[in-house]
């Protein structure tokens, strides 16, 4: 199984986009998947639900609002591999 997190981004002292507008999906251009939202850590891959990937890519996007100012966001985006 694989779970992913992520924290809030963040740019300067006040400038902050939550982790709820951040969101995760498998590539898969065969068989397109739903966005998730990473607002709490999710499992994005479960062995039992699928078959094992030797090789996955992962997309990530974020949803920025008109308010957001510009600038370098940092934040941390955490995987964790539960082998079953």
């Amino acid at each position: 199984e694989l779970y992913v997190a992520a924290e809030d981004l963040i740019s300067g002292s006040s400038n902050k986009i939550s982790n709820d507008r951040v969101f995760v999906r498998i590539k898969n251009d065969l068989n397109p998947q739903p966005w998730l939202v990473l607002g709490q850590p999710i499992k994005l891959i479960s062995s039992a639900q699928t078959s094992p990937k030797k090789i996955a890519t992962v997309e990530f996007f974020v949803n920025s609002q008109r308010l957001d100012r510009a600038g370098n966001y940092l934040g941390k985006i955490k995987f964790l591999v539960d082998n079953i």
